[in-house]
């Protein structure tokens, strides 16, 4: 069998760094061809007629990492990494390249440690504490980075959200949006935090609606003035940009003055969470074939929204659902400024434990 390697997990002289073997093996066989680079595990003799999976990879592909990788999965004793952690607070991870330990990093500094942080610094293999290089094999970045991940996994852990949930957010969408968002939020538990917060009693959606509209007149003005509109297709559309040009000025100094405060409010919330989460719209996705309406015209209330878009904040929306007529329903994680990352985290955090962004909706809807 050309370039097939039958390994039996079950042999004795193989249990230990069996992904290195096949590291190895796919290292030899991989510039020999699409046949030549297959791979096959067996617990017992292959039977007749099975199958093999073959791996393809541009030249340069590391695969020591691969075979390192395996060896995590398979339970093959890995290569002790010494390191540390210290202080309390979130994680901040120290990296260095591959001629250097975790001493040389620090230089004994507690200053991360006394700012509110937890410090993770570790030796590279080879290096101070930790076990030797592997006999034999370069030790480059591929393996370096393999290295950091097991450092991280092992002292930081998976990470822990703290979510937020404003009351009447959910409620306030119609009711195959609401099932579906009320079911994916049970599932954050496994996240993280799940706390019930409130806001402040403001006008969120009517201060979003006057800055949109205005801005947006301000921003069309030529096509209105031009009379171009009159070609757009809903027929709304034609008329009611005529009616935002009547908008007094005071009315927009006012909602701009409310922007602030709510910008500043919202900012203090948020500094408790890592995201608040909602639905991203209160109503479920459009038919293709359906007249589609703007959130921004208030059939349902949009209170996320409103704020995200008044305030400038970051959002990330995901598919948590569909309705019973198969019509897409979305989550959302909105966090504070400049924490794109972490509700970016969160997002992918949620869809890694559920499969709603790999399904489709059915070809036939449920009437």
């Amino acid at each position: 069998m050309c370039g097939i390697a039958g390994l039996f997990s079950k042999s004795p002289e193989l249990s230990d760094g069996l992904g290195g073997h096949l590291g190895e093996m796919l290292l030899q066989l991989s510039d020999r061809g699409p046949d030549s680079a297959g791979v096959a595990f067996y617990r017992e003799p292959a039977p007749t007629g099975s199958s093999k999976v073959s791996l393809f990879a541009p030249a340069g592909y590391a695969w020591q990492a691969l075979g390192q990788e395996l060896d995590r999965e398979l339970g093959a004793a890995a290569p002790e990494l010494r390191g540390e952690m210290a202080g309390e607070g979130p994680p901040i991870v120290l990296c260095h390249g591959i001629t250097a330990t975790r001493r040389h990093v620090t230089h004994g500094s507690r200053a991360l440690e006394r700012a509110g942080f937890s410090v993770v610094s570790y030796d590279a293999r080879g290096h101070g504490e930790s076990d030797p290089a592997p006999a034999g094999e370069g030790y480059g970045y591929p393996l370096l980075v393999a290295d950091l991940e097991r450092v991280v996994a092992g002292t930081v852990g998976e990470r822990r959200f703290r979510f937020a949930v404003v009351r009447g957010t959910v409620e306030a969408a119609e009711p195959a949006v609401r099932a579906s968002v009320t079911r994916a939020l049970d599932t954050l538990h496994a996240l993280g935090s799940v706390e019930d917060t409130t806001l402040p009693d403001r006008p969120y959606e009517p201060m979003a609606r006057v800055i949109l509209w205005v801005e947006g007149a301000a921003a069309f003005q030529d096509l209105v003035e031009s009379g171009g509109i009159a070609g757009l297709t809903a027929p709304e559309d034609r008329v009611t940009p005529y009616a935002r040009d009547a908008i007094l000025a005071k009315d927009y100094v006012r909602a701009l003055r409310l922007r602030g405060v709510v910008a500043r409010e919202i900012d203090a919330v948020l500094g408790r969470f890592d995201a608040i989460v909602g639905p991203s719209r209160g109503v479920a996705g459009p038919r293709l074939d359906a007249e589609f309406r703007s959130a921004i015209r208030g059939g349902v209330p949009d209170v996320l929204g409103a704020i995200g878009n008044a305030a400038g904040l970051p959002a990330v929306g995901v598919p948590c659902g569909f309705t019973d007529e198969g019509l897409p329903v979305g989550l959302q994680f909105l966090g504070r400024a400049w924490e794109e990352n972490t509700i970016l985290a969160a997002a992918r955090a949620w869809q890694a434990h559920t499969d709603w962004h790999r399904r489709r909706p059915p070809r036939e809807p449920t009437l």
